[in-house]
């Protein structure tokens, strides 16, 4: 699956109001062994994210190197077809770009997408799995 900044943010910064569920979904990820994606655009969006809500640097480049020492997180290059796809979704779903990214990897790699964005929610194409990481555990444990 396809895990946005907004989740992996959620689940560093124990103040935010997703914490607990993003952490929970998280945990039960690492806990199955469940390998997971972000585009390489998560990075600078999960550092720039931390470092506005906390306006500590420092929090958001740990937050961005522990990201990048897990294992189970692969991180996905930009390249020219990815974001070819992701400049067409953006344009035919009405989306922010870097939205368009997420929603691009999570169709080439037919997986599902994690978010707590409401417009990504609303806007992903018919037929592509979108999930909030408590939407993700409902239906998983149902």
């Amino acid at each position: 699956m396809v895990i946005d900044a907004s989740v992996w943010v959620a689940a560093l910064l124990a103040r935010d109001l997703h914490h607990r569920e993003a952490s929970r979904f998280l945990k039960l990820l690492v806990a199955d062994g469940t390998t997971v994606s972000a585009p390489a655009l998560a990075l600078p969006e999960v550092a720039g994210a931390i470092a506005r809500q906390t306006d500590d640097p420092g929090v958001a480049a740990r937050a961005v190197s522990f990201l990048r020492r897990q294992d189970w997180v692969h991180v996905a290059a930009l390249d020219d077809a990815l974001a070819a796809s992701a400049a067409s979704l953006a344009a035919q779903q009405r989306l922010r770009g870097a939205d368009a990214v997420y929603l691009a990897l999570a169709i080439h790699d037919t997986t599902p997408l994690i978010t707590l964005d409401a417009e990504m929610l609303k806007r992903a194409p018919e037929g592509v799995r979108v999930f909030t990481p408590g939407g993700w555990l409902a239906q998983a444990q149902g």
